[in-house]
Protein backbone atom coordinates (compact mmCIF):
# COMPACT_ATOMS: atom_id res chain seq x y z
CA UNK A 1 0.00 0.00 0.00
CA UNK A 2 2.96 2.33 1.13
CA UNK A 3 4.11 1.75 -2.68
CA UNK A 4 1.07 2.63 -4.55
CA UNK A 5 0.84 6.19 -2.50
CA UNK A 6 4.57 6.63 -3.47
CA UNK A 7 4.03 5.93 -6.81
CA UNK A 8 0.74 8.03 -6.77
CA UNK A 9 1.99 10.96 -5.27
CA UNK A 10 5.38 10.96 -7.77
CA UNK A 11 2.60 10.36 -10.92
CA UNK A 12 0.96 13.65 -9.22
CA UNK A 13 3.73 15.55 -8.62
CA UNK A 14 5.26 14.88 -12.23
CA UNK A 15 1.93 15.87 -13.51
CA UNK A 16 1.79 19.24 -11.89
CA UNK A 17 5.41 19.69 -12.59
CA UNK A 18 4.66 19.30 -16.40
CA UNK A 19 1.63 21.19 -16.71
CA UNK A 20 2.73 24.27 -14.89
CA UNK A 21 4.15 26.96 -17.75
CA UNK A 22 5.30 30.86 -17.17
CA UNK A 23 3.45 31.36 -20.58
CA UNK A 24 0.15 33.18 -21.40
CA UNK A 25 -1.12 30.22 -22.82
CA UNK A 26 -0.50 26.68 -23.43
CA UNK A 27 -2.56 26.21 -26.23
CA UNK A 28 -0.39 25.84 -29.86
CA UNK A 29 -2.74 27.88 -31.60
CA UNK A 30 -2.05 31.03 -29.14
CA UNK A 31 1.68 30.29 -28.81
CA UNK A 32 1.97 29.99 -32.31
CA UNK A 33 -0.13 33.33 -32.41
CA UNK A 34 1.81 35.38 -30.05
CA UNK A 35 5.01 34.00 -31.79
CA UNK A 36 4.15 35.41 -35.00
CA UNK A 37 5.05 38.81 -36.21
CA UNK A 38 8.22 40.76 -36.22
CA UNK A 39 10.95 40.71 -32.99
CA UNK A 40 13.35 43.24 -31.79
CA UNK A 41 16.32 41.86 -29.39
CA UNK A 42 16.15 43.94 -26.18
CA UNK A 43 18.42 41.74 -24.13
CA UNK A 44 21.04 38.76 -24.16
CA UNK A 45 22.76 36.93 -20.85
CA UNK A 46 25.72 34.67 -21.94
CA UNK A 47 25.98 32.15 -18.47
CA UNK A 48 29.85 32.58 -18.43
CA UNK A 49 30.34 31.22 -15.00
CA UNK A 50 28.01 28.10 -15.96
CA UNK A 51 25.88 27.85 -12.94
CA UNK A 52 22.73 28.08 -14.86
CA UNK A 53 21.32 31.25 -13.60
CA UNK A 54 21.21 34.65 -15.53
CA UNK A 55 23.13 36.48 -13.76
CA UNK A 56 23.68 40.43 -13.71
CA UNK A 57 27.00 41.06 -14.03
CA UNK A 58 25.93 38.12 -17.48
CA UNK A 59 24.17 40.74 -19.48
CA UNK A 60 25.90 41.25 -22.72
CA UNK A 61 26.50 45.25 -22.77
CA UNK A 62 27.28 45.59 -26.51
CA UNK A 63 24.62 47.18 -28.32
CA UNK A 64 25.69 45.78 -31.60
CA UNK A 65 22.88 42.38 -31.09
CA UNK A 66 20.05 44.85 -30.60
CA UNK A 67 20.91 45.43 -34.54
CA UNK A 68 18.96 41.96 -34.80
CA UNK A 69 15.35 41.67 -36.24
CA UNK A 70 13.58 38.13 -36.13
CA UNK A 71 10.28 38.03 -38.74
CA UNK A 72 8.34 34.69 -37.38
CA UNK A 73 6.19 33.69 -40.09
CA UNK A 74 2.54 31.70 -39.58
CA UNK A 75 3.56 29.24 -42.29
CA UNK A 76 6.40 28.08 -40.03
CA UNK A 77 9.27 29.70 -41.72
CA UNK A 78 11.40 32.79 -40.23
CA UNK A 79 14.17 34.92 -40.98
CA UNK A 80 16.67 36.68 -39.08
CA UNK A 81 18.40 40.08 -39.81
CA UNK A 82 21.67 41.37 -38.47
CA UNK A 83 22.63 44.57 -40.42
CA UNK A 84 23.04 42.97 -43.72
CA UNK A 85 23.43 39.81 -42.84
CA UNK A 86 19.72 37.47 -43.65
CA UNK A 87 19.43 33.99 -42.19
CA UNK A 88 16.35 32.10 -43.24
CA UNK A 89 14.79 28.98 -41.76
CA UNK A 90 11.82 27.06 -40.72
CA UNK A 91 10.68 26.91 -37.12
CA UNK A 92 8.05 24.46 -35.33
CA UNK A 93 6.70 23.96 -31.47
CA UNK A 94 7.75 21.01 -29.49
CA UNK A 95 7.00 19.29 -25.98
CA UNK A 96 3.54 20.92 -25.33
CA UNK A 97 4.37 23.99 -26.84
CA UNK A 98 7.38 24.93 -24.50
CA UNK A 99 10.21 24.90 -26.91
CA UNK A 100 10.55 26.09 -30.61
CA UNK A 101 12.72 24.14 -32.57
CA UNK A 102 14.73 26.39 -34.99
CA UNK A 103 16.51 24.98 -38.51
CA UNK A 104 18.63 26.89 -40.97
CA UNK A 105 22.36 26.01 -40.95
CA UNK A 106 21.76 23.76 -38.04
CA UNK A 107 19.10 22.71 -35.69
CA UNK A 108 18.47 24.59 -32.27
CA UNK A 109 16.01 24.29 -29.99
CA UNK A 110 14.84 27.60 -27.38
CA UNK A 111 12.70 27.15 -24.55
CA UNK A 112 10.19 29.59 -24.47
CA UNK A 113 10.35 30.66 -21.13
CA UNK A 114 7.31 33.50 -21.68
CA UNK A 115 5.95 34.78 -24.25
CA UNK A 116 2.66 37.32 -24.60
CA UNK A 117 0.93 39.47 -27.55
CA UNK A 118 4.75 41.94 -27.04
CA UNK A 119 7.13 40.22 -25.55
CA UNK A 120 9.25 36.93 -25.37
CA UNK A 121 12.52 35.22 -23.61
CA UNK A 122 13.97 32.03 -24.65
CA UNK A 123 16.32 29.96 -23.43
CA UNK A 124 18.95 28.45 -25.82
CA UNK A 125 20.41 25.00 -24.14
CA UNK A 126 21.57 23.51 -27.30
CA UNK A 127 25.36 23.12 -26.81
CA UNK A 128 25.79 23.02 -22.78
CA UNK A 129 26.60 19.34 -23.28
CA UNK A 130 29.63 19.89 -25.47
CA UNK A 131 30.78 23.16 -23.46
CA UNK A 132 28.76 25.62 -24.95
CA UNK A 133 27.23 28.52 -22.32
CA UNK A 134 23.66 28.75 -21.55
CA UNK A 135 22.13 32.20 -23.70
CA UNK A 136 19.00 33.70 -22.72
CA UNK A 137 17.57 36.33 -25.24
CA UNK A 138 14.82 38.83 -24.64
CA UNK A 139 12.87 40.27 -27.36
CA UNK A 140 9.93 43.07 -27.92
CA UNK A 141 7.41 42.57 -30.47
CA UNK A 142 7.47 45.48 -33.39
Amino acid sequence: MKMQTKILFLAGAMLALFSCSKKSSNSTTSVAAELTGTWKISQFYVDLNNNGVMDATEKITDTSFANEIMKVNADGTYSVTYYSLVTNGTWSLLYNNTYIKSTDTATKYYNIVTITNNAMELKDTTGVASGANILWFFYVKQ
